[in-house]
């Protein structure tokens, strides 16, 4: 089930951990979520705690766009901080459409759920850059094409120079935006 608010086109993904956020990387991920509102971005989680809830709730009070593609059984936090809610049965499921929606991936830590996103993202040719010091797979296993830069300022302009497969990406996001269930037939994930 999707629980639409409103809509946006383009997206750029937030990978990170779920479960603890530093001081640290609280910081980065309001740094996000309000860089992501003033370009009129939308910001995509594949959760709504730890490092996505600070996120999330930066974006929207500034005044921008988010989607959450969770896993069934995850808990929903803070729902209003949420403009589009999509429930899909699985990790994979949910890393496939976070994957085709996002323009771009920014990663604030993240462990092995992180690990597959990017992946999934790299495997598109969609542009992944992670922030020095964030720890988990930040630090010791990440991807060589995943540039690791120092603060998401410069990741988000580099995310945004590097920018590919647009034309892919839009036909994708306007098939979900018109019927989730279509995307989900089309996907034969």
């Amino acid at each position: 089930m999707t629980i639409y608010k409103r809509r946006i086109r383009h997206y750029y993904a937030l990978l990170g951990f779920a479960d603890y956020c530093t001081v640290n990387n609280k910081r980065h991920a309001q740094v996000l979520g309000k860089l992501c509102a003033q370009k009129q971005l939308g910001l995509a989680v594949g959760n709504t705690s730890g490092t996505f809830s600070a996120a999330l709730e930066s974006c929207h009070k500034n005044g921008g766009h988010s989607l959450a593609v969770l896993e069934a059984g995850v808990t929903l936090n803070n729902p209003n901080n949420i403009d589009i809610i999509d429930w899909q049965p699985s990790q994979c499921l949910k890393h496939h459409l976070l994957a085709c929606m996002a323009d771009a991936a920014i990663i604030i830590g993240g462990g092995s759920g992180s690990a597959l996103l990017a992946q999934e993202l790299l495997k598109l040719n969609k542009p992944v850059t992670a922030i020095r010091g964030t720890g988990g797979i930040v630090e010791d296993v990440l991807d060589k094409e995943i540039m690791v830069l120092n603060n998401v300022r410069e990741a988000f302009d580099i995310c945004k120079q590097n920018r590919r497969n647009q034309a892919a990406n839009d036909s994708i996001t306007d098939l979900w935006l018109a019927t989730p269930e279509a995307y989900d037939k089309a996907s034969k994930r």
